[in-house]
């Protein structure tokens, strides 16, 4: 702090010459702390990196959020999807398979008895011939290719549904394909 000669009013004691010294040393102090704290680079550094940290743990909560919510989303869409697609099959696979057992029960009350005969015979003679063909086979196949049918067989088995449903999906998609170019 300077003092203005040209203030007719000085320190008139010295108490108050005391007590102007002292304000004077307290603002000098805290001048110097202030330009200590400017000089000190490594406390600056420490202060705008806890700063930056703070904006980068906000911001990477943020877009963690938005990335879940995204996810949940695509989720519930692609369940909904899974779900549609299951009613459209199921949709599907109904009426085939009423047209079917109506094809088949109309094809047994219509064919004549000579050519249910002929059926019958030719039925026995095909698995005759697939017998002796399946031995030949067997004997014929490799050790590793027999057991992966032997595996696949025995799978079929424990879950015919699944085999059924496999079969039902490749005709529904055989469809649609043909269906689709036939649109074009």
């Amino acid at each position: 702090m300077t003092i203005d000669p040209q203030d007719d009013k000085g320190p008139s004691t010295q108490e108050e010459l005391r007590a102007q010294v002292e304000h004077t040393r307290e603002q000098l102090g805290e001048t110097v702390e202030e330009l200590a704290a400017k000089a000190d680079v490594k406390a600056q550094a420490k202060a705008k990196a806890a700063e930056v940290k703070d904006e980068v743990g906000g911001k990477a909560a943020e877009v963690k959020d938005k990335v879940q919510g995204k996810a949940a989303e695509l989720k519930d869409r692609a369940q909904s999807t899974k779900e549609q697609a299951g009613e459209k099959a199921a949709d599907v696979s109904a009426p085939a398979r009423q047209k079917a057992a109506e094809v088949g029960r109309l094809a047994r009350e219509k064919t004549p008895e000579p050519v249910k005969e002929k059926a019958a015979a030719a039925s026995a003679k095909i698995a005759e011939t697939t017998a002796a063909v399946a031995a030949k086979v067997s004997e014929k196949t490799p050790e590793p290719v027999a057991e992966k049918t032997q595996q696949a067989a025995e799978a079929v088995k424990r879950r015919p549904g699944a085999a059924v449903a496999a079969a039902v999906g490749a005709i529904v998609v055989f469809f649609t394909v043909r269906w689709r170019k036939g649109r074009r």
